[in-house]
């Protein structure tokens, strides 16, 4: 085998490099849900947002449609801040119970979609006649999926609080249950988000539906549980780009071939273009 073919396509580094960031980006807020007394907590969450939502605009702006002009940053802010401030009344009026962590889930999965969602389209699907508006796509899934990935391993039974639960009986200590927490929330993100972003890049025939769906649910699965056992309970920057490289590492090596024969129909259209140059008449 050439030494050419083991090398990855700029695409699938840019994807794996995208993954991580935009992991690392969320994951530093995620076990910590704001308090009333974390000022500095709430501020930073609040950062957070309005950073992703500005990341978002100026993607958009810049390749998305010519609708998306400076006017439009102060309603890509304004949403951010009504997050914020609709996470606060999620706070007062839910309290840190179970239901208040789902909604807390959700929020930190649109974050993290967002992020990814913007630098895997910048640096990886860029000229590859897929959407931007992936990005908004991406947002909306991760969110989905972090809401049912808290729901999942009580659903499954898998643990009950922070126990095991029926599936585990007395086979798993509190901690080992709780481990097991990580693995089932990444499984159920990948399925979730999979399933969505394959529909907005089907027609560009990147990979098959099954190694998608695979890589997805083995790749996130993988990252959050060595994220978790080989960093700490906390999952902060390192956690995440931990995760977001192994996850990304996964899912881009599905879509590797994909990115190979995009770029080379992208050579051959060049050469063809350089043997056969449009030569304009008077009529053209």
């Amino acid at each position: 085998m050439p030494l050419s073919a083991l090398r990855l396509p700029p695409r699938a580094i840019g994807w794996v490099v995208a993954t991580a960031i935009g992991t690392a980006f969320a994951f530093p807020i995620f076990f910590f849900p704001p308090s009333g007394d974390g000022v500095l907590q709430v501020l930073s969450i609040s950062g957070v947002f309005i950073g992703t939502s500005i990341l978002q605009w100026y993607v958009l702006r810049l390749y998305g449609t010519h609708r998306i002009t400076w006017r439009a940053l102060p309603a890509f802010i304004g949403v951010s801040v009504a997050a914020v401030l609709g996470l606060m009344v999620a706070t007062t009026l839910l309290g840190n119970n179970d239901a208040f962590l789902v909604v807390w889930f959700a929020y930190l999965g649109a974050v993290l979609g967002a992020a990814i969602g913007a630098l895997r389209w910048f640096l990886s699907l860029r000229g590859l006649h897929v959407t931007p508006w992936w990005i908004l796509l991406d947002t909306g899934a991760w969110a989905i999926a972090f809401a049912l990935g808290r729901i999942a391993p009580e659903a499954t039974g898998i643990v009950s609080g922070w126990k095991a639960g029926p599936v585990l009986g007395g086979l798993a200590s509190p901690e080992q249950a709780y481990d097991l927490f990580f693995p089932v929330i990444g499984a159920t993100s990948g399925a979730v988000v999979g399933s969505i972003e394959w529909l907005a890049f089907r027609k560009q025939r990147l990979c098959s539906f099954p190694s998608w769906m695979a890589s997805n649910v083995a790749g996130w699965a993988a990252g959050w549980m060595v994220a978790r056992l080989g960093v700490g309970p906390a999952l902060g920057l390192r956690g995440g780009l931990v995760a977001g490289a192994i996850a990304g590492a996964i899912t881009g090596l599905a879509l590797t071939s994909g990115f190979r024969s995009a770029a080379t129909q992208a050579e051959d259209l060049v050469k063809s273009d350089s043997k056969h140059p449009h030569i304009p008449t008077n009529g053209a």
